[in-house]
């Protein structure tokens, strides 16, 4: 039985949508790729042959991220509006909740404490926690980078926590037109990243979890948009991959 890795099914969704279009071996850009595998939407694809680009912001995430990911090429960076600069950072220890918006501390403080590491610990349990600078790069930038490796990009995923305002930025859709985008909604609200891809032309394809696909408003739009919610889940999630680092 085949094994997913996205905590909602969301990779085993993307997988069967691009081999029913007959791309068995295509390319991704993954923005907030944490260890690369706890709930990737990217690490499926990449285990099918797939080859891509991985970026997270979180420095103490970045050596699992390319020991997990030793197919894809990993940054360690922060994607926001400029390239190569160091911005100030909120990094909580888990990866997750990091944002480059100091002014959701607070919120998340209060609404995910469980999870929300203290502010004024720098380190916990051996990662990065509090204001840190890391460094900054745009999408546009990273993509250009490995023009010569990836020409067509087919699955775009931003997943960075209250962070997307500033990615968009550094990120100009149309000059990659990746065949689906895939933007996390749960800190930010559906309106703002349903804004944001419809000014490229992309249309809501499907809301999976706390993801929504998005895909190209063309003339094969209607039958993509039924092509994917016509798709079942395939296999169950690797449970060994749910484990977060800080707990092994």
């Amino acid at each position: 039985m085949e094994k997913y890795y996205s905590q909602h099914g969301q990779d085993s969704i993307i997988k069967q949508f691009f081999e029913a279009k007959e791309i068995k071996k295509g390319t991704f850009v993954d923005v907030g790729a944490s260890d690369g595998k706890r709930f990737s939407n990217t690490l499926l694809l990449e285990n099918s042959g797939w080859s891509g680009i991985c970026v997270e912001a979180h420095p103490s995430y970045y050596d699992l991220l390319k020991e997990n990911r030793p197919n894809s090429i990993c940054y360690s960076a922060a994607a926001g509006g400029k390239d190569k600069i160091k911005t100030p950072i909120s990094l909580n220890y888990r990866a997750s909740l990091t944002t480059l918006d100091l002014s959701l501390e607070n919120k998340y403080q209060t609404h995910y404490s469980e999870y929300y590491g203290d502010r004024n610990k720098k380190e916990i349990n051996g990662f990065l926690n509090g204001v840190h600078e890391v460094e900054m790069r745009t999408i546009d930038s990273l993509i250009q980078e490995n023009i010569k490796s990836f020409p067509k990009i087919n699955v775009l995923c931003i997943d960075i926590d209250g962070s997307e305002k500033y990615a968009f930025e550094g990120l100009t859709l149309d000059l990659w037109n990746p065949d689906i985008l895939v933007l996390e909604h749960s800190v930010i609200g559906n309106n703002p990243v349903d804004l944001y891809a419809s000014k490229s032309g992309y249309v809501v394809g499907r809301r999976v979890g706390s993801d929504t696909i998005y895909l190209k408003g063309n003339s094969s739009a209607q039958e993509d948009i039924k092509l994917l919610n016509s798709l079942n889940i395939k296999g169950s999630i690797d449970e060994e991959s749910t484990i977060h680092p800080v707990e092994k």
